[in-house]
């Protein structure tokens, strides 16, 4: 099975403020505001990575496990990729 990889959609508007980012999705016109930690997921999805990859890449950046394992990191970032898919903020290509 070949493996897919992730895309930021197109048409967006995104506007990355000190405690979360704004998406504005000229497609189908909503407003997506995205909190600390998912305006972090987002600047750190690189385009043309694995959702896999992608995931192992943000789990790196972060320095400090005392309240959540990296398994946790892992399972919260997957929902909100898959999250952001369904928004039809990212594509799987």
């Amino acid at each position: 099975m070949e493996k897919k990889i992730m895309c930021k959609c197109e048409n967006l508007i995104v506007e990355e403020l000190d405690e979360g980012v704004i998406i504005l999705n000229n497609d189908d016109g909503y407003t997506h505001v995205l909190n600390g930690m998912g305006g972090f997921i987002w600047t750190n999805i690189v385009n043309n990575q694995s959702k896999e990859e992608n995931i192992k890449n943000i789990i790196n950046q972060i320095n400090d496990f005392d309240k959540y394992t990296k398994e946790d990191v892992y399972n919260y970032c997957s929902d909100f990729m898959d999250m952001l898919i369904e928004k039809k903020l990212i594509k799987l290509i």
